[in-house]
């Protein structure tokens, strides 16, 4: 049903809170005490250079509406010696736990889309992070949102049964995907798998007429901000249309509608006098087939009318 991905991640710099993901064993040490970790516990990490840059080379990488997911990892003992805790304190395994320092992010350069469509994946949506190794599951990205929002960009150290055998799920805006043990493991639901192919595209005339410029650019998308993820076998068209009104001065007034519909959010890009430049998200269809039709009208000139039927490789 999908595939990797084909190449890993340039992955971002990580900046974030030293803070407790969650209960650490043993109670609430005394500041600079070694902290023992059991199983499960996880502790995030600031600005320490050596787990960032395991970020550089992701064992694991996931496909996100926003970008590509990395996480990486280690169990060097050398390197897990410079962590420590927010009050100081130096990270030590239980008995039968074994520690691994952490660093995942997003890059958002690769994302589905170019240019300007890709300015309806910007935006958040709820997400949550889970590093699995076996039956043990750990949240990794901390509740940073007063709304509970989880960050999706970080270090840690966890403490897990077994560092051979770790696997990352990731939830967004509730489509969760997992991936590993292995990167050639995963699992990729119906919503989501459309992140792992090419993003069907269109690029044309709409055929205002020979002295009229008038044009369109599509992309068919599975999620977008504010709309969410798109039902199985349909994609939302996320289209650029823009053109001009001769003789009009000043705005000019645009409607933009597929197979007969209206958009459901039209975003004004800015063009200047007697020009038009939107960018429209259109009900979720098939891609391909559709016929999309633009009215533009300024005051005291005659209106400028086309249409095209959105086509795709």
């Amino acid at each position: 049903m999908s595939r990797p991905l084909a190449r890993a991640p340039r992955l971002l710099a990580v900046a974030a809170l030293l803070l407790p993901l969650a209960a650490c064993g043993g109670g609430d040490p005394a500041a600079g005490a070694d902290r023992e970790l059991e199983p499960g516990d996880a502790v995030r990490v600031l600005d320490d250079t050596r787990v960032a840059g395991l970020g550089d080379d992701p064992a694991l990488t996931m496909a996100l509406p926003t970008g590509t997911l990395g996480l990486g990892w280690s169990t060097d003992a050398d390197l897990l010696a410079t962590v420590t805790a927010d009050d100081g304190a130096s990270l030590t395994a239980a008995d039968g736990a074994e520690l691994v320092a952490l660093a995942w992010d997003v890059d958002t350069t690769q994302t589905q889309v170019d240019g300007v469509a890709a300015e309806v994946l910007a935006g958040t949506a709820p997400h949550e992070l889970v590093l699995v190794s076996g039956d043990q599951r750990t949240t990794i990205s901390p509740e940073d949102a007063a709304d509970g929002e989880r960050a999706v960009t970080g270090m840690a150290v966890v403490a897990v049964e077994d560092a051979d055998d770790l696997a990352l799920e990731a939830t967004f805006d509730g489509v969760t995907q997992t991936v590993g043990p292995g990167a050639e493991q995963r699992d990729v639901p119906d919503e989501a798998a459309p992140l792992y192919e090419e993003a069907p595209a269109f690029s044309g005339s709409l055929d205002c007429g020979a002295e009229v410029f008038c044009r369109v650019d599509a992309a068919w998308l599975p999620w977008v901000s504010g709309e969410g993820w798109a039902e199985p076998g349909t994609l939302w068209p996320v289209v650029r249309v823009e053109g001009r009104v001769p003789g009009a001065r000043g705005e000019v007034e645009v409607t933009t509608t597929l197979d007969g519909v209206e958009p459901l959010s039209v975003s004004d890009l800015g063009a200047g006098d007697g020009r038009w430049n939107r960018l429209v998200v259109l009900p979720a269809t098939a891609p391909g087939g559709s016929t999309l039709a633009v009215e533009a009208t300024g005051d005291g000139v005659d209106p400028v009318t086309g249409e095209v039927v959105l086509t795709h490789p």
